[in-house]
């Protein structure tokens, strides 16, 4: 079975300039090529490599976008393990995660008043 980075990759040999994801901006749809998503996830990897070690808890709490998946593949190609939180978890399902996931770093999309 391929792995999802597995995947991605075979993409970029095959496809490296043609759209993976697209997201909206102003009223127009972008395009980020393999290519693009693949260097945008090793630059993210290469950094969180410089501050955790492999097999280490990542948190993601943020909404679905672009930055989310490429948070994401970063994570998984640094080796560590991606624990993913919908902005709309509860205090008690939060401090679930938090505690039994004992994240070394969290990312987060934005922080409001209401989040905590």
């Amino acid at each position: 079975m391929n792995s999802v980075l597995d995947i991605i990759y075979k993409q970029v040999v095959n496809r490296a300039d043609e759209p993976a994801l697209n997201y909206l901006d102003n009223d127009q749809y972008v395009a980020i090529s393999y290519m693009q998503m693949a260097l945008s996830a090793e630059r993210f990897s290469n950094y969180l490599s410089s501050i955790v070690q492999p097999n280490q808890n990542v948190v993601i709490w943020a909404t679905n976008c672009w930055q989310w998946a490429i948070s994401d593949l970063g994570i998984q190609l640094s080796g560590c393990v991606s624990v993913p939180i919908y902005p709309t978890a509860g205090e008690d399902q939060l401090n679930y995660i938090f505690n039994d996931a004992k994240p070394t770093v969290v990312i987060v999309d934005h922080l409001s008043e209401e989040r905590f």
